[in-house]
């Protein structure tokens, strides 16, 4: 009876040693569920990251193509005047006779003769080939740069394609291993329950579980392996980490021509956080911003910068005639030394200040500082409003073309921004101005 007793305990240790394995199993793979679970979910998250920056790029793209087919037919249009102008080549020279020099007796004083000369017509054809031929190889360079951001962007959209199937491919074997782990699970639980109702087999039954056991946890456990996944932006990565999730979205709102230059430029200026007034260094094609600002002001001031960007990467544009010109008159018509720029004048603050949006706007508010010369006139309107008054100083305004640079600046980034109160407050009271702005960079 001893024995048996004996017998019956180690029976009964063996079951509860059972039995605790059996928990400790199925609280592993509840553990390790949860892991499989949470891992899965921040996959989807960055693969829906992945799969909406692709889309940004491919519609970037599809607007850059579009750009590039309107180039490719005006290099074309282009070459053809070229040819068909060089084969109207008019007559080279023309023959000049000169009569002979007599004095008042008729003695010839000195012989005339005859010598050719280039004609009136080939000097104007030749320099209307000259003109072309600059404006063809002016425009060729333009096209191929675009074609260059194109191949640039596809192997962008190629490798985000790639990062996108390697996600895919991992959250499948998180799915399948997961899938694994629980058949296991079933299995123990049902070979548990099977060892412990079979307890004249409990030695030989607890070392097979024991093994597969074992077995299966170290097999399991060795595929919960995450690798570093990165999804990177075109041009975000230039940016603190911080100021990212800010940056990517920058130019959502913008129409699609600003986009085009974004994307034909935006990897090629350089940016640098430093506590500094916010400002573009032109020799270092490098922008200096403000880390000391929020997200919102960053992103404001950064599309102004990026603007100035523009204008130097394009030869700048605001020095050129037509932009110069353009906000000449716009400043003449508001000119309230005058009659009728005085009336003007008050026309446009009033609109200002009825609006919702444009007053609040630190462009709006620095093209007025540059046009009127921070007259008390327009200060004191906004400080009576109680409105922000972002300017430049006059000593700033009286130097060069900087009236011009800040401008066209302001412009980019209040196309940028792409409100439409503000753009119609600048179409109505510096028509001039947009329409130049509008026509050199369209």
């Amino acid at each position: 009876m001893a024995k048996a007793n004996v017998n019956i305990e180690n029976i009964d240790n063996f079951r509860q040693g059972i039995e605790v394995q059996r928990d400790s199993v199925i609280d592993s793979v509840d553990t390790y569920n949860a892991t499989i679970d949470e891992t899965k979910e921040a996959l989807a998250v960055e693969k829906e990251k992945a799969v909406t920056l692709i889309g940004e790029v491919q519609s970037t793209l599809s607007v850059l193509l579009s750009k590039i087919e309107e180039q490719r037919a005006k290099v074309e249009e282009l070459q053809a005047s070229l040819a068909a102008l060089e084969a109207s080549e008019p007559e080279e020279y023309e023959t000049v006779y000169e009569p002979d020099v007599t004095d008042d007796e008729g003695n010839v004083i000195s012989e005339g003769g005859s010598y050719e000369v280039e004609t009136a017509a080939h000097i104007a054809w030749r320099n209307e080939v000259d003109k072309l031929s600059g404006e063809l190889a002016n425009e060729e360079d333009r096209l191929a740069q675009m074609e260059e951001v194109e191949s640039k962007l596809q192997a962008v959209a190629s490798k985000l394609e790639e990062q996108q199937a390697k996600l895919d491919e991992l959250y499948a074997e998180l799915e399948g291993s997961q899938e694994e782990v629980n058949a296991r699970r079933g299995e123990i639980e049902s070979f548990s329950e099977s060892a412990i109702e079979k307890l004249n087999k409990i030695s030989s039954v607890l070392q097979e579980y024991l093994s597969t056991t074992i077995g299966a946890g170290q097999s399991f456990w060795s595929k919960v392996i995450f690798p570093g996944v990165t999804v990177s932006g075109m041009s975000v990565g230039k940016f603190s980490v911080f100021r990212v999730p800010t940056m990517t979205k920058a130019f959502d709102n913008a129409p699609d021509w600003i986009k085009s230059e974004v994307a034909i430029h935006g990897n090629k200026v350089k940016v640098k956080d430093k506590p500094c007034r916010s400002h573009y260094t032109p020799s270092e094609k490098r922008i200096y911003m403000d880390p000391r600002y929020d997200d919102d002001e960053y992103a404001e001031v950064f599309k102004h910068e990026f603007g100035h960007y523009i204008d130097h990467a394009h030869g700048w544009l605001s020095q050129s005639p037509a932009f110069v010109n353009a906000y000449r008159k716009d400043c003449e018509n508001l000119d309230i030394t005058t009659w009728d720029g005085a009336q003007n004048s008050n026309k446009m603050l009033t609109d200002l200040m009825n609006g919702e949006s444009a007053k609040y706007d630190r462009c709006i508010s620095d093209i007025l500082s540059a046009t009127y010369n921070n007259d008390p006139l327009i200060e004191n309107r906004y400080f009576s409003e109680g409105l922000s008054y972002y300017q430049h100083d006059n000593s700033y305004w009286a130097r060069g073309q900087n009236r011009e640079n800040e401008v066209f600046a302001n412009l980019f980034a209040i196309y940028s921004n792409n409100d439409i109160e503000t753009i119609d407050f600048i179409s109505k009271h510096f028509p001039n101005t947009d329409k130049a702005f509008k026509n050199l960079l369209q």
